[in-house]
Parts: C-alpha cells; sequence; structure tokens
C-alpha cells in the first residue's frame, strides 16, 4: 500500500489514473481502507484519480445469492464522488446494471 503514493506520482498529471480492485477488501483493516483513501484523496490534488471496485455484500432480490457493486469512485481537488454501476455475483458471472 505504501508504493500506491509512488506509482501515482509517477504517472503524468495528463494521463488517466486509474485503480482496480476486486474482493479484497475484507482482507484490509479499517485503517488500511482509510489509508487508501487519504492516498487517492491527496493524489487528486494534482490530478484526477479513478478507483474501480467490485467489493462487499448488497441485498439482492434473490436471497441465496450474494452480489457485490460495481463501483467507480472520482478523485478530484481532494473530493470523492461514488457511483454503483451495477451489482454482480463474486466472481462476475452474472451482472445487473444499475443504469
Amino acid at each position: 500500500m505504501l508504493n500506491l503514493s509512488s506509482a501515482l506520482a509517477e504517472i503524468p498529471p495528463y494521463q488517466a489514473r486509474c485503480v482496480y480492485h476486486t474482493i479484497m477488501g475484507y482482507q484490509l483493516s479499517g485503517d488500511q481502507h482509510r489509508r487508501i483513501n487519504d492516498i487517492l484523496l491527496e493524489a487528486s490534488k494534482t490530478a484526477p484519480v479513478w478507483r474501480v471496485t467490485v467489493e462487499g455484500e448488497v441485498a439482492h432480490p434473490n436471497p441465496t445469492e450474494t452480489f457485490n457493486p460495481l463501483k467507480v469512485s472520482r478523485y478530484f481537488n481532494g473530493e470523492r464522488r461514488v457511483k454503483t454501476l451495477a451489482v454482480c455475483d463474486p466472481h462476475g458471472l452474472s451482472m445487473e446494471w444499475k443504469g
């Protein structure tokens, strides 16, 4: 995680910076989640950063299925905005787009 700051700093500000991860968040502590968010917020002060994630469980109409949100976060000028694009099963076999 400490290398995330360095990796982002190496990307020229005119190039898109995107961080992507799936089903790994449960392995992190609350402090680690906050640290990642803080790194991305700080990096966004020089150029936008996008974060695409598939993490966590979400209630779904069929209670026998577990679904996870596909989210995109935009970090810009030290602020974060999050949008849920879809929900999918943990292995991406099915997806329900939210529009």
